[in-house]
């Protein structure tokens, strides 16, 4: 969700418009927070877990990219999609 929020207020190359836009700065928060989050989680689960669930906010990102910005999936991209939750179902089962 971070990278989404980024991107929607990343309209301009100006830095100082950039860190003023509201958008902007909470995806930079919410990246920011993803590596306390794992630290704490890798306390509590295995990282052979964690690590290929984490690869599923590739999933997601592409997802709410689609449904938030409007951008297009392409067949690869939706292909690849598919894989990836096959890939992460196979590991973690």
């Amino acid at each position: 969700m971070g990278n989404v929020l980024q991107k929607m207020g990343n309209k301009e190359l100006d830095f100082k418009k950039l860190v003023r836009n509201k958008a902007w700065l909470i995806g930079c928060i919410l990246a920011s927070l993803s590596f306390p989050v794992m630290i704490l989680a890798l306390n509590f689960m295995n990282i052979s877990v964690l690590q290929p669930g984490s690869t599923l906010n590739l999933v997601l990102t592409l997802m709410l990219g689609r449904l938030v910005l409007g951008e297009k999936l392409t067949t690869k991209e939706f292909i690849g999609i598919l894989l990836m939750i096959v890939g992460v179902l196979c590991i973690v089962a």
